[in-house]
């Protein structure tokens, strides 16, 4: 090993995690930390395979579609919460440089099952149905991956791709060499409280905490941070 080449790992490994991790190409990142092979899978005959994307590779029409899924299953949640319904905001969020993205793609390309389900020439023409989308951060001085959405348009739910969407992100994170998954859900989303729980998650230390009022009522916050170790 050459003298500079040493020099430079030594020199990466000496940084924060989420210093290196972020400063990758896609196609880096991809290498060291992805699932050997994304899934391909079938529902209703329909093919379906999961690409990875930084944000700022996503389409105009991927990024729509993403918006839009988050805008159709939890909009609602939002609006009845104490933060608010801010599209805008939801945008700028969801097109940060640091923002990763693992897509499920409907295309009829994706039909061979021996086919690569990262492969570009398949994913070209793809519709987004569904995706999780996540950040390599810090958050109370842990270096965590925040899982920031997930969202599955109603033909691909019950189908377990949320669970293996779910695997990819902490096969990730345990890759990458990162202490724990986080992520934020509305106490007010019961089915999805419930999904994360069954696997695995719990209420993170720094999750708010419920409010005891003056007749003793529990009430609990409009959100909980939840958290799995890896």
């Amino acid at each position: 090993m050459g003298v500079l080449q040493s020099s430079h790992i030594k020199e990466e490994r000496d940084q924060p995690i989420v210093e290196v991790t972020n400063h990758f190409s896609s196609a880096t990142f991809s290498c060291k930390y992805l699932p050997a092979k994304l899934s391909l899978f079938a529902i209703e005959s329909k093919a379906y395979g999961v690409n990875f994307r930084y944000a700022e590779e996503l389409s105009q029409a991927e990024s729509m579609a993403c918006f839009k899924l988050v805008e159709l299953t939890s909009a609602a949640a939002y609006k009845s919460s104490s933060r608010g319904w801010k599209p805008k905001a939801k945008e700028q969020e969801m097109s940060d440089k640091d923002m990763r993205y693992l897509l499920v793609q409907q295309d009829n390309l994706l039909q061979n099952e021996g086919a690569q389900a990262s492969d570009d020439k398949a994913s070209d023409k793809a519709v987004v149905e569904g995706f999780l989308s996540f950040m390599i951060t810090e958050e109370d001085d842990y270096e965590v991956l925040y899982i920031y959405e997930i969202h599955l348009g109603p033909c691909l739910r019950k189908h377990g791709i949320g669970r293996k969407l779910m695997h990819y992100a902490e096969e990730i994170a345990s890759k990458v060499g990162l202490e724990k998954v986080m992520l934020t859900v509305f106490t007010s989303n019961e089915a999805a409280e419930s999904f994360y729980r069954k696997i695995g998650y719990t209420d993170d230390e720094y999750s708010p905490a419920p409010k005891i009022l003056r007749n003793g009522v529990v009430k609990r916050p409009d959100y909980i941070i939840m958290s799995k170790a890896v």
